[in-house]
């Protein structure tokens, strides 16, 4: 079988890690012949695709770049394509290339985040209109799933857990603070990740225990968001308690390296950062807003609305090492048991298989 996963750019985000961890995990099965279309922006994850995989950028330069549709087409004529999976946003150059050129490949839409539930006007127009080509929607959670029935044309709508693969074995980072004593959030400094709500509730935990850190690594996309968080630090005069280390690709290492992990996003679809820390092994706590990722974490989940609730939780992790352990042990059984790379396999191979 032929199939190419189209995405926008290989920064790390949970949606790039998944892309490349589905490609080189399909590249392993003799009876699939697998392609990687990268349409606007290379990154660091380029460097962790196999070499088995087939892997094109199409550089495109804007939404009206002839060139690159022209490209895209022949490309995925080239190859005898028979399934595009898009990943995401890509979804309307594929359908653009499938109505513009009558090309009748069978086309899957994988949704990824939370942030789609929220679209209106327009942008939710647009999307109705591409999901009459859609012949699959693959949903990260229950959620995501009853809203693409309810506001799409799509008949057939799957949900497909994440699942989480180390894809980088180095060891490069150094984390700061002493060890044993360390909390680490894995998210990228956007508003949706909501970094400030983490810092006010690290305040408080620091006023109990001083002598803990908070790390916190993620791409820095140079904006004002960036810029509140590094002030709101120097304000608090926090700078010898959190640490920003910027994009890194040695993530088990890193994990390697901490205690608990955290995330406090406003919005998330399945956070491949929360599938990382179960497979490190970590203690978890995240805010309710992270959906589905409730069902991971079931003990450590706090109100996004207050902080001092996540500060509590975290307090508890760091006093009683026998909740700690409790929480991190079930964590990692539960994600080694629904959220393993063989049985994400299996099941995409059956919706291939399918449509």
């Amino acid at each position: 079988m032929r199939i190419v996963h189209v995405i926008d750019q290989l920064n790390v985000g949970g949606a790039e890690v998944l892309a490349v961890n589905i490609v080189n995990s399909l590249s392993k099965f003799s009876d699939y012949n697998v392609s990687l279309f990268v349409t606007r922006k290379e990154g660091p994850l380029k460097k962790e695709i196999n070499n088995k995989v087939d892997y094109n950028f199409l550089n495109k330069k804007s939404f009206f770049d002839i060139g690159f549709y022209v490209r895209l087409y022949n490309l995925i004529k080239k190859k005898d394509i028979q399934i595009i999976h898009a990943h995401n946003t890509s979804y309307l150059s594929c359908v653009l290339v499938n109505f513009l050129f009558f090309n009748r490949n069978k086309l899957i839409w994988h949704n990824h985040t939370g942030a789609y539930i929220s679209l209106s006007g327009n942008k939710l127009k647009i999307l109705k209109f591409c999901s009459y080509f859609f012949n699959t929607i693959i949903n990260v959670n229950e959620g995501l799933n009853d809203w693409s029935k309810k506001k799409l044309r799509t008949k057939k709508n799957i949900v497909l857990n994440n699942f989480a693969s180390f894809l980088n074995n180095d060891k490069t980072t150094k984390l700061d603070g002493i060890e044993g004593k360390r909390i680490v959030c894995v998210a990228g400094f956007r508003p949706v990740k909501n970094h400030q709500y983490l810092i006010n509730a690290f305040e408080i935990v620091l006023k109990n225990h001083p002598d803990w850190t908070l790390h916190l690594v993620g791409k820095n996309y140079g904006d004002d968001y960036y810029d509140s968080i590094i002030k709101s630090i120097s304000n608090k005069n926090l700078e010898n308690s959190i640490f920003l280390y910027g994009l890194r690709r040695d993530i088990k290492n890193i994990l390697n390296q901490s205690d608990i992990g955290v995330l406090t996003s406003k919005n998330e679809g399945l956070p491949i950062s929360i599938l990382e820390y179960g497979l490190a092994k970590l203690p978890v706590v995240i805010t309710n807003s992270c959906n589905s990722a409730n069902l991971i974490v079931k003990k450590a989940v706090a109100s996004d609305n207050d902080f001092n609730n996540f500060s509590d939780i975290i307090l508890e992790l760091i006093e009683n090492s026998e909740v700690r352990i409790k929480i991190s042990n079930n964590l990692h059984k539960n994600i080694s048991n629904h959220f393993s790379e063989k049985y994400f396999m299996e099941e995409l191979k059956n919706i291939y298989n399918k449509i």
